[in-house]
Parts: C-alpha cells; structure tokens; sequence
C-alpha cells in the first residue's frame, strides 16, 4: 500500500473510532475461589491486558491477578487470616515497567492504617509507613515510580516517599474527612484531590500549586461527594464523578478553565454507589457505578452531545466496589464484585461493527463473519466481474497484521480466511480498480 493510501486509512480509523460506542460487552468470572471480589482497583498495562488487586478470605487477604493474554495469574499479596484484623481497601497502580504497586489499609477494633506493597521481581515488599493512619488511601505513583497517597485520618492527608523518607502532611487542616478521596497527578507531577466533607456533607478538591494546598468547595447542595473519582484531561483541568446521597443521584462536576460545570448524570433509583471514572482521548468522561435500587452494575458515558446511560450486567446483585478503566483505543474495562456469587468480575465493552455491505453496483464488502470473531475471520465480497482485490487486515493502531494480494477472483461472491489475529479492534479493507471500502470487527478470547 502506497504512502498516501496508508494515511488515507488511518484517516478512516480516526472516523471509524470516533463513532464508535459500547454495543456488546464481554463479561467473566476471573475470581471464583471462596469469598472474593471486593475493594476491587483496576490498572491496564501497555499492551491493554488488565491487572487488578482485590480482598479475598472474608477481607483477611489480598490479592493480585493480571490476564497473560491466555489466562489470568493470581497471587496473594498479604494473607491476615486468622486475626483481629480486616482489609477496608485496596488502591493499585502499575510503574514504568509495568510491575504492579498496591496501598491497602489494614483495621483492628481500634486503628486503621496504610500498608503499603509492591512486586519486586517474584516477591512482594510490605512496607508500614509510620503515622499513616486511615481507613482507606489512594495511590499514584509519580514518574520515578515513587508512591504518593491521599487519605483521610479525621482530616485530609497526603504521603509520598521521597527516594529516602516517607513525608507526611495535613492537605486540609479544617473539614472533616472520613470517606474516600481520589488522588491525580498532572504533567508536572502536582497532586489534584476529590474528597468528602462527612461534617457539611460537601465535595471538595484539594490541588498543590507547587508552593501550597489549594482547597475548594465544588458541591454544596444537600449531602454530596461520597465515592467521587477524580481524573485530570490533557489540559489538567478536573473532571469529578460522585455520588448525590439526598437524591439518591450519579452527578459530574468539571472545571473548564474558569468555573466549574455540575450536572445530574443519572437519577433514576438509587445510583451513584462505588463510582470509577476515567476520560477518553477527547476528554469525555466515562463513568462505571453501581444501582443499588436494581442491584446492578451500570456505566455512563458522555458522547459529545447527550449522556448514554447502559445496564452492563443484571445477573443477581453485581457491580458494587466497581473500578473502570479505558483503554487506547477509548474501550471501557471494569472489575466488580458479584455479590450473589461471591466472585471477582471483570467486563469490557466494545463496538461489534457489524454493518451492512459496503460498496457499489461493482463491488460489495460483507459484514466480516463471525463478528466477534476468536482469532479467524471469513472476508467475504462480491465483484460483478472477473477483478483484481487486495485484502489488507490491520489493528487499531494503524499496524498491517494480514493481507491477500494481487488475487484475480472471478465474478459473484468470494472469500478468504484470515487466522492467528490476537484480541482487540481490528479493521478489513479491500482495494479493486479504485475501490475501497473498510468493514471493522473485534477479536476476542
């Protein structure tokens, strides 16, 4: 394929992408072995293959699996069983080469507090900050790998480790903090904070400047700011998502570079419980939590123009301690826990892309089939005459991964098989005597 024809298709992925939506989700069970599942935190790594740690052992233990691209590995991080001890969160975070760094919190009948773990080779490390006491914290690491935390002991607090020590500092001397926060890091490794005010029942965000803490009251109105989520778009500005107690409501707060915008997301039932939130390369927010009227996992997404609102999985009481993920190409990956089954899960959704032919009076380009597909593919197309067709087959980003060229096929319906094609989008295009036309499916396990 000649320079220009490439850009010309990458062109066409763009198009293709930005109009894609979530029509089929693929959900599993990753975790079925005793109780499991809760507390759940969600990383992707470069390849787009999810990492997720989780309480496990009645909330004595904690555990760590990541998919291989052929199964999930487990392992056990921290086992507590047997003692007058309970895991109240987890919060994980993957570093620059991918290994996988965990904050939980740790409660006896009369502390909590911060431990903190990471994968160093085959082994974990545990580490036991000194004064970090909370009942939960969240973790980031900045670009030298170094843990940072947000969490609450009465008021908010914040700790990171400097390459010798741990330094600890009150973010918020004044409102009263005991519920979760949700800590960011902007380009220059500043530290943005969502958080709850238990006593005024407000949302509230915190940010560093690079000399002081900055603290703000975003949303006042009746008791709000339980279970917010925080991310930072490309130009740092914060996008929130949190739970409206008094309504019972899903709400998003976004500053857009001089006020903040606020709006009801979801009010129907009781929704808003266990929020995740994380923003696509446009910056659109895209939002997994848990309707405790229906006892279901739903997830919200912003699509430029109106909010599209979906049921991703009704099978018993699913989708409490929800953690959301996008991926590169803006696909949503979300863990949850199946509280009917005491079982870990895992969903993510994708466009099956399944269309109509395309083409002309000349040529037609089928749907490909099967749509999802697991690794082969049948292309079929018609040609009103004896041609000459090219089949290109690539990825998302843009990578050849298969093609069929120069073939002289005769005149109706043709096909050719494509096998070995690894998961994820994939796009199909086909090329005769100036006619081009692209189908695109997904590969899935």
């Amino acid at each position: 394929m000649g320079e220009s024809n490439k850009v010309k298709f990458l062109l066409t992925v763009l198009t293709i992408l930005t109009s894609l939506g979530f029509a089929e989700w693929h959900i599993e069970t990753v975790d079925s072995t005793g109780h499991v599942g809760y507390h759940t935190s969600l990383a992707l790594d470069s390849s787009g293959y999810p990492h997720i740690s989780y309480v496990a052992g009645g909330g004595q233990t904690v555990k760590y699996t990541y998919w291989d691209n052929s199964t999930w590995q487990v392992d056990t991080v921290i086992d507590i069983t047997g003692g007058d001890f309970y895991i109240l969160s987890t919060s994980l975070a993957l570093g620059s080469t991918g290994e996988p760094h965990i904050s939980l919190t740790i409660a006896d009948l009369y502390l909590s507090w911060i431990v903190y773990s990471y994968l160093d080779g085959s082994d974990w490390q545990i580490e036991e900050p000194a004064g970090l006491y909370s009942s939960n914290s969240s973790l980031e690491l900045d670009s030298s790998d170094y843990p940072r935390f947000s969490y609450t002991s009465t008021h908010l607090e914040y700790a990171s480790w400097d390459g010798s020590n741990w330094q600890n500092e009150i973010v918020d001397p004044v409102s009263n903090v005991l519920a979760t926060t949700s800590l960011e890091l902007d380009s220059s490794e500043y530290s943005h904070i969502s958080y709850y005010d238990c006593v005024d029942d407000d949302l509230l965000y915190a940010c560093w400047d690079g000399s002081a803490w900055q603290t703000e009251t975003i949303d006042s109105v009746g008791q709000v700011g339980q279970c917010s989520s925080l991310r930072l778009d490309l130009a740092q500005c914060p996008h929130i998502a949190y739970k409206a107690t008094t309504n019972g409501d899903l709400k998003y707060a976004n500053w857009n570079g001089s006020d903040w915008h606020i709006e009801t997301v979801d009010s129907v039932g009781t929704v808003g419980w266990w929020v995740s939130l994380d923003l696509d390369s446009s910056g659109y927010p895209h939002i997994s939590y848990y309707d405790y009227t229906n006892e279901d996992l739903k997830y919200a997404f912003w699509d430029g123009s109106v909010w599209n609102l979906e049921i991703v999985d009704s099978s018993g009481s699913v989708g409490k301690y929800t953690s959301l993920e996008l991926d590169s190409q803006g696909n949503p990956h979300i863990t949850y826990y199946d509280e009917t089954n005491q079982d870990l899960k895992y969903a993510y959704g994708y466009e099956t892309g399944i269309e109509g032919p395309i083409g002309n009076e000349d040529f037609l380009l089928h749907p490909i089939c099967p749509n999802p597909a697991s690794g082969t593919i049948n292309v079929s197309f018609t040609t009103s005459e004896s041609a000459t067709v090219d089949l290109y087959v690539y990825d998302v980003s843009g990578k050849l991964v298969r093609e069929s060229l120069a073939v002289v096929y005769s005149a109706g319906v043709n096909q050719v098989r494509f096998s070995g094609l690894i998961t994820g989008l994939h796009l199909c295009q086909m090329v005769s005597e100036g006619f081009t036309a692209t189908q695109r499916f997904i590969v899935i396990e």
